[in-house]
């Protein structure tokens, strides 16, 4: 009987009779149990990589200028497996305020508050922007800041196409010198005294204020007697002196600045003296109230001294 066997692929001894016949699973239950399980496997395949979400990158919070901008819409699945492939579409509204590009990026055309919609299928996604269209940034072209006082707000205006006001721009600040000034939230930081400059950005548009860094090294209340006169000494450096005066019981009179070991110009009675003065060498500032043959009011004010760059 061996040459009756046939020895098939699978190791098996078969006899004639016992060959399986072309369709001889088809319609049992073993078959259609088969076919089930490879549909339902195909389906669940086909479920997993369903677009689920849809996210926009790369649109940034704010605009400020009427260039092209990017804007990509990333499709996943429920996983967070990406889908590359997956067709996606782009819309700006409201029109009236940016648009999208042929090129597929968007574009800001007034100054306004839009939103980008994001398409794939029945999957949907947005993003806020804000389009600010600055024509004009408008900062202080000088500003002192005293050392002692710690920060003082550098003002910066913001104005759209139109000129108006915008009021919630974020503005780039860069110090020239940190080591001088610096600045943080907004608020020039003083570090030491000199002087430097802060370039203000936003947008396309800059602008730039000169700062200088003083320290004040006297303050205080003053009072001169009638033909009196009250000396400071200063060391060696450069100074500014801001005196306010005025007779104790009202009037025109004030009082005189002069200089002992400096070549500073002396000043003429007022009752508002701002002066600057650099010293060599040690020297006094002189406040004088001239005398009124001893009968005139006391000159009563504030002082304030400050070492300057």
């Amino acid at each position: 009987m061996r040459g009756l066997h046939e020895i098939r692929g699978d190791g098996w001894r078969y006899l004639p009779w016992d060959r399986p016949r072309a369709g001889q699973w088809a319609g049992t239950t073993i078959g259609a149990g088969l076919v089930a399980m490879l549909s339902g496997c195909a389906q669940g395949l086909l479920q997993d990589m369903e677009p689920a979400t849809i996210t926009l990158t790369g649109v940034p919070v704010y605009v400020l200028d009427g260039d092209e901008h990017g804007a990509t819409a990333a499709v996943a699945t429920k996983d967070g497996t990406p889908l590359p492939q997956a067709p996606t579409s782009l819309a700006f509204s409201p029109p009236s305020v940016g648009a999208i590009t042929s090129t597929g990026h968007f574009r800001c055309l007034a100054t306004g508050d839009g939103v980008i919609t994001a398409t794939s299928g029945v999957i949907v996604g947005s993003q806020d922007v804000k389009c600010r269209l600055v024509s004009r940034l408008k900062v202080p072209e000088s500003l002192r800041v005293v050392l002692r006082d710690g920060r003082v707000p550098l003002a910066a205006e913001v104005h759209d196409e139109h000129g108006a006001v915008i009021e919630d721009v974020p503005v780039e600040f860069h110090p020239e010198d940190p080591g001088i000034a610096g600045v943080e939230e907004g608020k020039v930081v003083p570090v030491r005294i000199g002087r430097t400059k802060v370039e203000s950005r936003a947008g396309k548009q800059s602008a730039a204020t000169v700062v200088e860094v003083i320290d004040r090294i006297e303050t205080g209340p003053l009072s001169v007697s009638d033909g009196g006169s009250v000396t400071y000494a200063l060391d060696p450096g450069s100074y500014l002196v801001d005196v306010k005066a005025e007779p104790a019981g009202g009037g025109g009179y004030g009082v005189e600045l002069g200089w002992v070991g400096a070549g500073c110009e002396p000043q003429p009675e007022r009752q508002h003296h701002e002066v600057a003065c650099r010293l060599g060498q040690p020297a006094s500032l002189v406040v004088h109230n001239p005398s009124m043959l001893g009968m005139g009011p006391a000159q009563v004010g504030v002082i304030s001294i400050y070492q300057v760059p």
